[in-house]
């Protein structure tokens, strides 16, 4: 079997080298690379590609975000998160959106290799270097309840512009809504989470998964 597998990475280094490495092996095609959020989702629905290997963060919402839209999709590509967090918050983040694996991004590529091709053949990977407690709920599959579940995804998606510099301006333009708006998702969001100010909003998200290291 050919596994068709699709990368999404908001790095271009990334996201370019990924794809060559994984398309010297035999039993590997790529299907395509992407970058935002509709691309991923478009190029799913395009290329019925059966692992979809991403990012925690791509640009527009985070990677699990898109994960979660995902599973609509028949047939529904199996996610494999590439991370450069292990956190427990991480993890279980992704473990709530479906993911079948997960592999740290210091990991050889020998290792990405054999968790895509477990994770096409509906197997659980769990990456080597994760923490034991969370490499064991991983493979069990065990999730546990985090403050990220009182968010919607449209207050995820402006907390991680939030952390990637964005003003309530900007951050408006992308998302095609008024800076009011935007400072209400953000408020909302802190006000849930229970953080004071942008340090203590950045340092929780990059510790929860929702934005990139």
């Amino acid at each position: 079997m050919t596994v068709r597998v699709l990368i999404a990475d908001r790095h271009p280094v990334i996201r370019e080298g990924l794809a060559r490495l994984l398309s010297e092996a035999r039993d590997v095609h790529v299907v395509g690379i992407a970058e935002t959020d509709s691309e991923v989702v478009r190029q799913a629905t395009q290329t019925r590609c059966h692992v979809l290997v991403i990012d925690m963060a791509v640009a527009g919402l985070s990677g699990i975000d898109v994960a979660r839209r995902l599973r609509i999709l028949r047939p529904m590509p199996r996610v494999l998160v590439f991370s450069a967090s292990g956190t427990s918050q991480s993890v279980q983040f992704a473990l709530q959106a479906g993911a079948y694996g997960y592999v740290l991004r210091t990991a050889p590529i020998s290792e990405l290799m054999h968790a895509i091709r477990a994770v096409a053949e509906g197997r659980r990977y769990a990456s080597r270097d994760l923490p034991k407690s969370q490499h064991k709920d991983f493979l069990a599959g065990r999730v546990r309840r985090t403050p990220l579940e009182r968010l919607s995804e449209r207050e995820r998606q402006v907390l991680r512009l939030v952390v990637d510099g964005g003003t309530s301006v900007t951050i408006a333009l992308k998302l095609s809504l008024s800076p009011k708006t935007v400072e209400t998702y953000r408020s909302r969001a802190m006000r849930k989470l229970a953080v004071r100010g942008i340090p203590e909003l950045v340092k929780f998200c990059i510790g929860h998964g929702i934005a990139p290291l």
